[in-house]
């Protein structure tokens, strides 16, 4: 219509003289309109007269003619945000980090996601604090929860003689645990990645002993990740009760299985948890029930880095009468690769004494290198540090530096072997070991530096191993009441 009366305007114009509006447009006003500004002194983006006073969005083609649409600082238009240019030699335009394609793109590379999860937490929505099973739950990827933690159960290894129970658990990017319900719902072994965290003792028979007496709890010790010691004796054997006892001895009742995966908002966690009872009666002796409850899990840490636990909680009971002394040891075996020559331990104690002289093991806090002696070393860590909630804790760290020096026999055989890592490059363990500092107020650390056998030890215990306080009645156990429970808790961190 603007048009259609402007030719009209035209038509009706005398033939002669200045057409109408000549003069206004001389003087740069068009109708009565604001003056136009000088292309000169025109803003190039002018985006608050465009939107309004709203922020707008530009476009790709805009930002690439203009740099001040994009965002980009003056100082920072002719190269990119890092300072490095294209292949061409051109500089690389910076991005926007508020750009809309942008926070598509890092939820994108996150996880493969690009929609935000349901409850998910901002963080959880850049893929940092949130499992990957999560992720791929939460986008539909996953038809059942199994495929993101598998608990399975089988008769024995294949090919050994060992007919017994094995319950195995399999974590989503985390850990495989075996448990032995005919070893006192002890865990076995236990790898990561592949890996085994976990010590293999050269102890193949792993058919629990019916009265192990004197020393013959080391016939049976097979390593694995827990193996308990009690609940009559820990340590060498005394008053007819063998080596360490036989609790890791008797069968376990299983009582049920759970497992699952947490919210989005709460880190998406990948969990199962296993309970049992272990009973140790007798008919003219103690009655005692051990309620066992093992959680392995998977999450990803504050940091980012992904964490794995295995907790375990024994609440003992007395279904006895009588008073009853109860001794309890939780023996945390660690190999390599977890554990090598160079590996330090770090523990806050107020002193640290060891049971005999042992020139193989000159420093309790760094391994040595491996010995051709059958030997071992004992060492007692005295009033260990207790955090806030209660517990105290030993760290198990991967050595600074490659392993050097003749590990068996010649420097080649050495190679660039770091302590928690594999020989092909994987990935460095920090091992936390945590536990009950009340009803387990005892550290002791076990070291087995020969070839073929290495391996450490990392013992809570509740009464002691060796000392004049083995002197002391029932050799220092405290005392169950009857109808009492008592809780122990035990916690390993991989990181």
């Amino acid at each position: 219509m603007a048009r259609l009366r402007a030719r009209r305007r035209r038509r009706r114009a005398p033939r002669s003289g200045v057409r109408p509006g000549a003069e206004r447009r001389a003087h740069g006003r068009r109708d009565g309109r604001r003056p136009r500004t000088p292309r000169a002194e025109r803003p190039r983006c002018d985006l608050e007269s465009r939107g309004r006073g709203r922020r707008v969005l530009p476009t790709r083609a805009a930002r690439r003619r203009c740099p001040a649409r994009a965002g980009i600082p003056r100082a920072d238009r002719a190269r990119g945000r890092d300072g490095a240019d294209d292949r061409d030699g051109r500089a690389r335009p910076a991005r926007r980090v508020d750009d809309a394609r942008a926070v598509r793109g890092r939820r994108r590379a996150a996880g493969g996601i690009g929609a935000r999860a349901r409850g998910a937490t901002a963080d959880a929505v850049s893929g940092r604090g949130v499992t990957r099973a999560r992720r791929l739950i939460d986008a539909g990827l996953l038809a059942h929860d199994r495929a993101a933690v598998a608990v399975t159960e089988r008769l024995g290894l294949p090919g050994p003689a060992d007919p017994a129970r094995v319950i195995a658990v399999k974590l989503f990017d985390g850990l495989d645990v075996e448990v032995l319900p005919g070893r006192g719902f002890d865990v076995g072994d236990v790898r990561l990645a592949g890996v085994p965290l976990s010590w293999i003792s050269p102890v193949a028979d792993a058919r629990p002993l019916p009265s192990p007496g004197g020393g013959a709890w080391l016939e049976r010790f097979t390593g694995g990740l827990i193996a308990t010691c009690g609940l009559r004796n820990i340590g060498p054997a005394r008053d007819g009760q063998g080596l360490h006892g036989d609790l890791g001895q008797r069968p376990a009742r299983v009582l049920g299985i759970e497992r699952g995966v947490e919210a989005a908002a709460e880190g998406g966690r990948v969990w199962a948890r296993l309970r049992a009872e272990i009973d140790d009666a007798a008919v003219f002796g103690a009655s005692l029930r051990v309620h066992r409850t093992l959680t392995v899990s998977s999450s990803v840490a504050a940091d980012g880095r992904p964490e794995h636990r295995v907790d375990l909680i024994d609440e003992v009971e007395n279904l006895g009468a009588g008073v009853t002394p109860v001794s309890l040891l939780y023996h945390v075996n660690l190999g390599a690769p977890a554990v090598l020559p160079g590996t330090r331990v770090e523990v806050s104690a107020a002193r640290t004494a060891a049971r005999d002289p042992h020139p193989e093991v000159p420093d309790w806090s760094t391994l040595p290198t491996p010995v051709d002696v059958l030997t071992e070393a004992v060492f007692e860590h005295h009033d260990v540090e207790v955090d806030d909630e209660g517990f105290a804790h030993a760290r198990v760290l991967a050595a600074s530096a490659p392993v050097s020096g003749d590990v068996r026999g010649g420097a080649d055989r050495a190679g660039d072997v770091r302590a928690g890592a594999d020989p092909h490059g994987g990935p460095a363990h920090e091992i936390d070991v945590a536990w009950s500092a009340a009803t387990l107020p005892r550290l002791f650390q076990w070291a087995l530096p020969t070839r073929d056998r290495w391996a450490l030890g990392i013992e809570p215990a509740n009464a002691p191993l060796f000392g004049s306080d083995r002197d002391a009645p029932h050799a220092g156990a405290p005392l169950l009441a009857a109808d009492e429970r008592r809780r122990h808790e035990l916690r390993i961190t991989i990181r």
